[in-house]
């Protein structure tokens, strides 16, 4: 779930005209001082907080209720308090006083920490100036949908099936008709989103050219503080550096499954890979890597480990939700509840590799929440920037499938895990490759989603899945595939922040090999017990919060800008 990251703009007192009789000499301008202009800024700041921090909870809370339970009376207030919300950063003459704090040489040299808040809070105003009509319907609207979403089952003859029985058909079955089913009650959903996503689109499009920017897509990345062009850039240079190492790997990939199923490789389709959507790496041996953790508790696990290495994750868990049940939506995400301690985390945990990845990605967002410096102005108690946040987790969730990190945190020896060492390498290697071609079919559809949304939507989500996936459409398939997706309603414009993740997770796993392991990587290391890896993580990522710009903090734990470079060499570099 998104957090708010707000930042909001007081007046700068204008110079005035006193009035005075016609003809008579004009009083004295008054001027601010450049005191005066902190010390209002400074207010408002504090007063912004008090307004909005309350609020935040409230929704934070409401969308908890919401998904853990799929009761309708909490989605409804939560749309409502989503709005109440906008409505607090609706007032122009606000948002016209904070562009010019932000801008005011007192404020930029005085006081950077305030500077910072008053950034961050111009960000959560930019694109709310739009009219209250528009607001309500784009709430009410997003509500809407993502309440189908939430409560939708897709149906195998008849019988409703949820999201892990279809996963696991996915994962397991070589029933080819068996599996189709699974994939076609996978995107069931589309047809009945598709027409009021699209409405969706158009609203957030009218809000974003309210607030003086091109489309939504622009908008979010712009007041995200990334360059659409810059970040276009570093995605088109992974295209290109991944396009043959994902051809070698996909020709490797689709003979080991056309033999599994029987079929010739050209005749392969979307239901044969391991999930709806060729996201994650399909098994390509027979060995059950799910096998580790069956049995064995997710969450005990996750726990040892993160206390192992100096991060404590006890309260988070007490306070969590983390187990399937009826009407509970069927995904899973961390929330910061209050920025005051209550970080909670939602999953519906299995005995599996895919939900201990799961549960290692969640907590990772949890420790980052939970170890920012609680010092810092309430404002700027989030992350730099949600790909840093993206990174942590990542970073954590890549574990499961590495044999050094299943040896020291399950009662397994290395003798047993061994065997199983080079398909858990080959495993985590293609699903990187494969994550980072799936990311690249969500950024263009979403950047053409909003740029023309009266096109053929299914037609382009289908050129894209060939072009980066290569992947075969059905033939004939007019099915609103593109809708089946819940992040395009709950994460817009968003999902290039986990490619940028993942890339900064494998420099800050090179950075944490060169300070703290003489040079080796990370990964290299046989320990989960060293609580110099997260007293790392907290001076150098975690503590700082949202108190300095993304860049700067990249830079300043890593030693140089973010980059591609660590993520190729990781696993790009050996299928060159």
């Amino acid at each position: 779930m998104h957090r708010i990251a707000s930042v909001v703009a007081s007046t700068l007192s204008l110079t005035l005209m006193v009035g005075c009789p016609k003809g008579a000499a004009p009083e004295p301008q008054v001027q601010e001082s450049p005191v005066s202009t902190i010390e209002q800024a400074a207010a408002f700041a504090g007063a912004y907080e008090a307004r909005v921090a309350p609020v935040a909870r409230e929704l934070n809370l409401a969308y908890w209720d919401a998904t853990t339970s799929g009761d309708a009376e909490s989605y409804t207030k939560a749309g409502e308090l989503d709005l109440q919300l906008r409505q607090l950063h609706a007032d122009p003459g606000d948002f016209e006083r904070l562009g010019t704090w932000i801008t005011d040489p007192a404020v930029l040299e005085g006081d950077p920490l305030l500077l910072r808040q008053l950034q961050r809070i111009h960000g959560s105003y930019a694109p709310n100036q739009i009219d209250a009509a528009l607001m309500a319907q784009m709430v009410t609207l997003g509500v809407e949908v993502e309440e189908v979403y939430s409560t939708h089952r897709g149906t195998i003859d008849g019988e409703p099936v949820d999201a892990n029985a279809i996963y696991e058909i996915m994962l397991t079955s070589t029933d080819p008709e068996l599996r189709r089913k699974a994939w076609e009650a996978s995107k069931q959903v589309g047809p009945l989103v598709a027409d009021k996503l699209v409405q969706l689109v158009k609203l957030r499009n009218q809000a974003a050219v309210q607030a003086g920017y091109p489309d939504f897509y622009q908008m979010q990345l712009t007041l995200g503080e990334q360059d659409p062009a810059t970040v276009q850039a570093l995605f088109d240079d992974m295209a290109t550096r991944s396009q043959v190492p994902f051809e070698q790997l996909k020709t490797e990939l689709d003979a080991v499954l056309a033999a599994r199923h029987g079929v010739a490789p050209e005749a392969l389709m979307p239901w044969h890979y391991a999930d709806p959507f060729f996201q994650e790496a399909p098994r390509i041996s027979d060995r059950d890597l799910d096998a580790f953790y069956r049995g064995r508790s997710v969450e005990a696990v996750n726990t040892t480990y993160f206390q192992g290495i100096g991060l404590e994750v006890t309260q988070i868990i007490e306070r969590s939700d983390l187990y399937p049940r009826d009407g509970k939506q069927p995904s899973a995400y961390c929330t910061d509840i209050d920025r005051e301690g209550d970080v909670r985390v939602f999953c519906n945990l299995e005995d599996d590799d895919y939900w201990m990845s799961t549960m290692l990605h969640e907590l990772g967002h949890a420790v980052y929440d939970q170890y920012i410096d609680p010092e810092l102005p309430w404002v700027l108690r989030g992350a730099a920037h949600s790909f840093t946040t993206e990174a942590i987790a990542l970073l954590f969730g890549r574990l499961s499938k590495d044999p050094r990190w299943i040896a020291c945190a399950t009662d397994l020896t290395p003798e047993e895990i061994a065997p199983a060492s080079a398909d858990l390498r080959q495993t985590q290697r293609l699903l990187q490759v494969i994550f980072a071609r799936w990311s690249l079919v969500m950024v263009d559809f979403e950047r053409g989603l909003y740029a023309d949304p009266d096109q053929d939507l299914n037609t382009l989500w289908w050129d894209l899945v060939e072009q980066h996936q290569l992947l075969q459409r059905p033939p004939d398939r007019e099915a609103a595939d593109w809708a089946t997706k819940i992040h395009i309603v709950t994460a817009p414009a968003y999902y290039h922040n986990y490619l940028m993740g993942e890339m900064l997770a494998s420099q800050l796993l090179a950075s944490m090999g060169r300070d703290l392991y003489d040079g080796q990587h990370f990964t290299q290391i046989d320990t989960c017990d060293d609580p110099a890896v997260g007293a790392w993580l907290q001076e150098r990522i975690f503590a700082p919060g949202a108190s300095i710009h993304w860049a700067q903090l990249v830079e300043g734990a890593t030693g140089e800008p973010l980059t591609p470079r660590y993520f190729v060499e990781e696993y790009l570099t050996p299928a060159e």
